[in-house]
Protein backbone atom coordinates (compact mmCIF):
# COMPACT_ATOMS: atom_id res chain seq x y z
CA UNK A 1 0.00 0.00 0.00
CA UNK A 2 2.82 2.38 0.88
CA UNK A 3 4.51 1.43 -2.35
CA UNK A 4 1.40 2.50 -4.27
CA UNK A 5 1.36 5.85 -2.46
CA UNK A 6 5.01 6.49 -3.33
CA UNK A 7 4.38 5.51 -6.97
CA UNK A 8 1.35 7.84 -7.15
CA UNK A 9 3.34 10.74 -5.69
CA UNK A 10 6.15 10.13 -8.16
CA UNK A 11 3.67 10.04 -11.04
CA UNK A 12 2.15 13.30 -9.85
CA UNK A 13 5.60 14.88 -9.68
CA UNK A 14 6.32 13.74 -13.23
CA UNK A 15 3.05 15.29 -14.40
CA UNK A 16 3.97 18.58 -12.71
CA UNK A 17 7.41 18.49 -14.30
CA UNK A 18 5.97 17.75 -17.74
CA UNK A 19 3.49 20.63 -17.39
CA UNK A 20 6.29 22.92 -16.28
CA UNK A 21 8.46 21.81 -19.18
CA UNK A 22 5.68 22.74 -21.65
CA UNK A 23 5.44 26.19 -20.09
CA UNK A 24 9.15 26.75 -20.25
CA UNK A 25 11.65 24.73 -22.20
CA UNK A 26 13.91 23.49 -19.38
CA UNK A 27 13.86 22.42 -15.75
CA UNK A 28 16.05 24.41 -13.44
CA UNK A 29 18.51 22.82 -11.09
CA UNK A 30 16.45 24.02 -8.12
CA UNK A 31 13.35 22.25 -9.40
CA UNK A 32 15.28 19.04 -9.90
CA UNK A 33 16.78 19.25 -6.39
CA UNK A 34 13.31 19.90 -4.96
CA UNK A 35 11.96 16.73 -6.59
CA UNK A 36 14.93 14.68 -5.37
CA UNK A 37 14.48 15.99 -1.81
CA UNK A 38 10.78 15.07 -1.83
CA UNK A 39 11.59 11.56 -3.08
CA UNK A 40 14.23 11.19 -0.36
CA UNK A 41 11.79 12.25 2.35
CA UNK A 42 9.15 9.82 1.11
CA UNK A 43 11.68 6.99 0.98
CA UNK A 44 12.94 7.86 4.47
CA UNK A 45 9.43 7.61 5.84
CA UNK A 46 8.28 4.65 3.77
CA UNK A 47 11.15 2.18 4.09
CA UNK A 48 11.07 1.80 7.90
CA UNK A 49 7.30 1.35 7.78
CA UNK A 50 7.68 -1.28 5.08
CA UNK A 51 10.36 -3.12 7.10
CA UNK A 52 8.12 -3.19 10.18
CA UNK A 53 5.19 -4.53 8.13
CA UNK A 54 7.40 -7.31 6.76
CA UNK A 55 8.55 -8.28 10.27
CA UNK A 56 4.94 -8.32 11.53
CA UNK A 57 3.98 -10.61 8.67
CA UNK A 58 6.80 -12.98 9.62
CA UNK A 59 5.54 -13.06 13.21
CA UNK A 60 2.07 -13.91 11.94
CA UNK A 61 3.60 -16.73 9.90
CA UNK A 62 5.15 -18.22 13.06
CA UNK A 63 1.84 -17.94 14.91
CA UNK A 64 0.00 -19.71 12.09
CA UNK A 65 2.61 -22.50 11.92
CA UNK A 66 2.44 -23.00 15.71
CA UNK A 67 -1.33 -23.43 15.45
CA UNK A 68 -0.71 -26.00 12.73
CA UNK A 69 1.76 -27.83 14.98
CA UNK A 70 -0.77 -27.75 17.82
CA UNK A 71 -3.43 -29.36 15.62
CA UNK A 72 -0.97 -31.99 14.36
CA UNK A 73 0.03 -32.77 17.96
CA UNK A 74 -3.65 -33.10 18.95
CA UNK A 75 -4.26 -35.55 16.09
CA UNK A 76 -1.15 -37.52 17.07
CA UNK A 77 -2.38 -37.61 20.67
CA UNK A 78 -5.77 -38.99 19.57
CA UNK A 79 -4.04 -41.79 17.64
CA UNK A 80 -1.24 -42.70 20.09
CA UNK A 81 -2.36 -41.27 23.47
CA UNK A 82 0.87 -39.25 23.75
CA UNK A 83 2.47 -36.16 22.26
CA UNK A 84 5.60 -36.42 20.14
CA UNK A 85 8.71 -34.28 20.59
CA UNK A 86 10.81 -32.92 17.75
CA UNK A 87 14.13 -31.10 17.85
CA UNK A 88 14.02 -28.86 14.78
CA UNK A 89 11.87 -27.89 11.80
CA UNK A 90 12.91 -30.85 9.64
CA UNK A 91 12.27 -33.26 12.52
CA UNK A 92 8.80 -31.73 13.11
CA UNK A 93 8.00 -31.96 9.41
CA UNK A 94 8.97 -35.64 9.35
CA UNK A 95 7.31 -36.73 12.60
CA UNK A 96 4.11 -34.69 12.29
CA UNK A 97 3.72 -34.91 8.51
CA UNK A 98 3.92 -31.15 8.07
CA UNK A 99 5.63 -28.84 5.60
CA UNK A 100 6.79 -26.01 7.85
CA UNK A 101 8.96 -23.33 6.21
CA UNK A 102 12.36 -22.80 7.82
CA UNK A 103 13.55 -19.56 6.24
CA UNK A 104 12.74 -17.25 9.18
CA UNK A 105 11.83 -19.65 12.01
CA UNK A 106 13.09 -22.88 13.57
CA UNK A 107 10.35 -24.95 15.18
CA UNK A 108 10.66 -27.54 17.94
CA UNK A 109 8.34 -29.36 20.33
CA UNK A 110 9.08 -30.43 23.91
CA UNK A 111 6.83 -32.93 25.71
CA UNK A 112 6.26 -33.96 29.29
CA UNK A 113 3.62 -36.60 29.99
CA UNK A 114 0.33 -35.37 28.64
CA UNK A 115 1.61 -31.86 27.87
CA UNK A 116 3.56 -30.34 25.00
CA UNK A 117 5.12 -26.99 24.21
CA UNK A 118 5.73 -25.97 20.60
CA UNK A 119 8.34 -23.26 20.13
CA UNK A 120 9.24 -21.02 17.18
CA UNK A 121 12.70 -19.47 17.39
CA UNK A 122 13.27 -16.55 15.02
CA UNK A 123 16.32 -16.24 12.81
CA UNK A 124 18.46 -13.35 14.03
CA UNK A 125 17.34 -9.88 12.84
CA UNK A 126 14.60 -11.35 10.63
CA UNK A 127 11.62 -11.16 13.04
CA UNK A 128 10.07 -8.72 15.53
CA UNK A 129 9.75 -11.27 18.34
CA UNK A 130 12.46 -13.89 18.63
CA UNK A 131 10.33 -16.55 20.37
CA UNK A 132 6.72 -17.73 20.13
CA UNK A 133 5.13 -20.58 22.13
CA UNK A 134 1.93 -22.59 22.09
CA UNK A 135 0.84 -25.54 24.23
CA UNK A 136 -1.90 -28.16 24.31
CA UNK A 137 -4.28 -25.92 26.27
CA UNK A 138 -3.68 -22.62 24.46
CA UNK A 139 -5.62 -21.45 21.42
CA UNK A 140 -3.30 -18.57 20.56
CA UNK A 141 0.51 -18.40 20.52
CA UNK A 142 2.23 -16.07 22.96
CA UNK A 143 5.75 -14.83 23.69
CA UNK A 144 5.75 -16.33 27.20
CA UNK A 145 6.59 -19.94 28.01
CA UNK A 146 3.47 -21.88 28.99
CA UNK A 147 5.42 -24.68 30.78
CA UNK A 148 8.76 -24.97 32.56
CA UNK A 149 9.96 -27.72 30.21
CA UNK A 150 9.69 -25.48 27.11
CA UNK A 151 12.94 -24.79 25.31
Amino acid sequence: MLRLVVINVLQDLLVVISIMSKIKKSITLMELLFVIIIIGILAGIGLPMYRKAVLKARDREAQAMLKLIREAERMYYIDYDEYIACTDTDDCNAKLGLDLPSQYWNYDVATSGDKFCAHAKGVENQTLNSDWYISEDKDEPSTTKPHDFCR
